[in-house]
């Protein structure tokens, strides 16, 4: 019973009402004939689809409240990234892409993981060479393994994408 008094329905219900009235104070201006039809019912479903949309866009922002506030602001909850911002050229490769272990010159990361302890990324292969011979943190130097790192999907199209604006191309393994 409650889903059908929830604030979605209402509003339907609401622009739907809305939009018949407008639509019938439009009729005798259009006239007789197919349009005096035509209009109204091409404004109704107008209506229908501009609310489908709103109420998709709310849903992707997690309700009302959130929608309401993506208008004051932009919600930036499905492009979220630890190390930048992505939207900025950056005329060097920025330090939350370099491996932590790459010495005595540290690379950017191409196949990047990143410690579920520490955040810290690393070069995939450099990694697991480091836990082959010492079984611990690169950089907390704690006991660990292969399966305390995670991938990290974002990093690596963050990685390329420096990438090919500072003109580097990734060599073939």
């Amino acid at each position: 019973m409650w889903k059908v008094l929830s604030l979605d329905n209402c509003l339907r219900i609401t622009i739907s009402t809305l939009s018949g009235v407008l639509a019938v104070s439009l009729a005798p201006v259009i006239g007789t004939g197919y349009f005096s039809f035509l209009v109204p019912v091409t404004l109704y479903f107008l209506c229908e689809w501009i609310f489908e949309l709103v109420v998709a866009r709310k849903d992707q922002v997690g309700g009302w409240s959130l929608w309401l506030a993506s208008w004051i602001m932009p919600y930036r909850g499905l492009k979220t990234w630890s190390g930048g911002d992505l939207g900025t050229f950056e005329e060097r490769i920025p330090d939350s892409l370099m491996c932590g272990i790459a010495l005595p010159a540290k690379e950017m990361v191409v196949d990047p993981v990143r410690s579920i302890r520490t955040g810290q990324l690393y070069e995939r292969q450099r990694l697991y060479d480091w836990l082959n011979r010492r079984h611990t943190d690169p950089l907390t130097r704690e006991k660990a393994c292969s399966i305390d790192y995670i991938d990290s999907p974002l990093a690596a199209e963050h990685a390329k994408r420096i990438g090919r604006l500072l003109g580097a191309e990734a060599k073939p393994t």
